[in-house]
Formats: C-alpha cells, sequence, structure tokens
C-alpha cells in the first residue's frame, strides 16, 4: 500500500472497519487451533474457561491493537500504553480511502456503495449481513474481568474504529434503528 497513489483521480479505494474485540473472536484457522476451547472447527464460539479466556486475552497479534498496527507503524503496539500518535497515523492512513465500510452493516453499506459507483450486486452479496450475526461482546466472553482487560488492551483500537463510524459510507446503528419493527417502536419506554 505503501505505493499507492492515493491522490489518482480514478482510483477508488474502500476499507472495512470492524470493532477490535469481535475482530479477535472471528479468529482464523491458526487461532482456531491455537485455542480450541473458545471456537469450534466452524468458528462457532464455544464456552471456554477463565483460564481458556485469559490465554487468549493475553495473545500478543490479535489482541494488541491489530487494526492499529497494520494501518500505521508495525511497532506502535503496546497494549492499553499505545502511544496516540499512532492512533493519529492510522486515522490519517483511513482518510486516504474513499470510502469507509463498517462491517457491522456490510450488505447495506455494500449495496450504498454499488449505488454511488452505478454498479449492480449479486444477490449474495446483498444478504451479506444475514449469515454473520453474532451474540453480544459480553455473551460471546462471559468474563467481565476479561472482557474489561482486553477494551483497555485494545482502547486505540477502539477509538480508531469509533472514528471511523463517523466516516462510514453509512452508520450501522441509525440504519439498525430504521429496522426495529412498528410494534416495537410503538412501546413506550417507562
Amino acid at each position: 500500500m505503501l505505493d499507492t497513489n492515493w491522490d489518482h483521480p480514478n482510483l477508488v479505494s474502500f476499507i472495512v472497519m470492524r470493532e477490535p474485540i469481535s475482530r479477535s473472536l472471528a479468529g482464523d484457522g491458526k487461532m482456531m487451533r491455537k485455542y480450541p476451547t473458545i471456537w469450534d472447527k466452524a468458528g462457532v464460539a464455544k464456552n471456554g474457561t477463565l483460564e481458556d479466556f485469559w490465554q487468549f486475552a493475553q495473545e500478543p497479534v490479535h489482541n494488541n491493537n491489530y487494526a492499529l498496527r497494520i494501518l500505521s507503524d508495525s511497532t506502535c503496539c503496546n497494549g492499553s500504553n499505545t502511544d496516540v500518535s499512532y492512533l493519529e497515523e492510522a486515522k490519517e492512513f483511513v482518510s486516504r480511502f474513499t470510502f469507509v465500510i463498517d462491517i457491522a452493516c456490510l450488505g447495506d453499506s455494500l449495496q450504498k456503495l454499488a449505488d454511488v459507483l452505478g454498479i449492480e450486486l449479486t444477490q449474495n452479496t446483498k444478504s451479506a449481513d444475514s449469515h454473520h450475526q453474532h451474540k453480544t461482546l459480553e455473551e460471546r466472553i462471559p468474563y467481565p474481568k476479561v472482557l474489561n482487560y482486553l477494551k483497555e488492551k485494545n482502547k486505540r483500537d477502539i477509538e480508531l474504529y469509533e472514528w471511523s463510524k463517523t466516516r462510514s459510507i453509512l452508520e450501522c446503528s441509525a440504519l439498525e434503528q430504521q429496522k426495529v419493527p412498528a410494534s416495537d417502536s410503538n412501546k413506550k419506554v417507562p
């Protein structure tokens, strides 16, 4: 990416951003083999013990400001002590992309991108969100101490993600509110 002419008038680029703890829980083949009590072979969350989750939380690559490391200096990350300058460097880099997409509403975002670019999406792309419904972080990591530790350790990555949502082609939270069934939206809150 270093050789990319980001200012070229014909360049259209996009980056997909994801909530950092959710991203680390998505795992990959290597992570599933390394932490078999947390995921099964299909990547479905299992009920690991507190010790299993602590071991996972200590993972030095996937659980240490991963996106920040990819988008800024690879030597940046020092857990909760990661310098804010790396966050600013990553923000500057993300700003160079034509479009930012939040994976939380991937299908709708890809449709919006297709509309802007004047292209037709396939049916598989249109239903991208329907295959990736996850439990909340609290349900996936049933140990509050571990989850709080991961949030603190990855706070710069979380800040980057929260900032990226303000630049996203769609605001996923607003989209979710629009999808609330009429019967739910008419309920009065005590």
